[in-house]
């Protein structure tokens, strides 16, 4: 999996966006070609996505247009795996408001939403810093880290972004 750390967002709301190949290992143009991200989260952040009664999930759902499965809890696991289907910029816009509903759980409206999923309530950026792991294949990963580490090294640079590959033990 793939450790990108120090996603932040600006005092004025805005965020600094990675280029799209970086985090999904698309190809430039792809932007309506479907495709999946899969992330593990922590079993404590995916209730507060979820939300009350699923409400943060089905408005992360409609705001994105993606698609978005949870793994059922696996028993002594600290992580769910969270997969989105979608388009680039739709996978991007689902990131987006699932790390605004982790940064605000105190925050739910009466209607057991999150102020992320409601505009008008939204807050200021926070500065927040998150640990986001991606499961990817071997050729995903090849992509990320390009010729020689040109690729990992230039996301590093732009994003400022604490980035660790790890390798998985594989199955013989």
């Amino acid at each position: 999996w793939l450790s990108l750390r120090t996603m932040k967002r600006g005092f004025d709301g805005t965020e600094e966006h990675m280029p799209n190949a970086y985090a999904t290992g698309a190809e430039e143009g792809a932007q309506n070609d479907t495709m999946v991200l899969r992330l593990l989260v922590s079993n404590l952040q995916v209730g507060t996505i979820i939300g009350k009664g699923g409400a943060n999930i089905k408005g992360i759902r409609e705001m994105s247009g993606c698609r978005m499965q949870i793994a059922d809890m696996v028993l002594g696991s600290t992580e769910r795996l969270i997969s989105v289907t979608g388009s680039v910029d739709g996978i991007t816009k689902a990131v987006e408001l699932m790390l605004g509903v982790i940064e605000e759980p105190g925050s739910k409206t009466s209607e057991g939403g999150s102020a992320a999923l409601n505009p008008g309530m939204a807050s200021e950026g926070t500065g927040q810093s998150h640990t986001l792991k991606l499961v990817l294949d071997n050729n995903q990963v090849g992509r990320i880290i390009g010729k020689g580490g040109s690729a990992i090294k230039q996301m590093r640079e732009e994003s400022g972004a604490f980035i660790k590959v790890e390798a998985t033990p594989t199955a013989e």
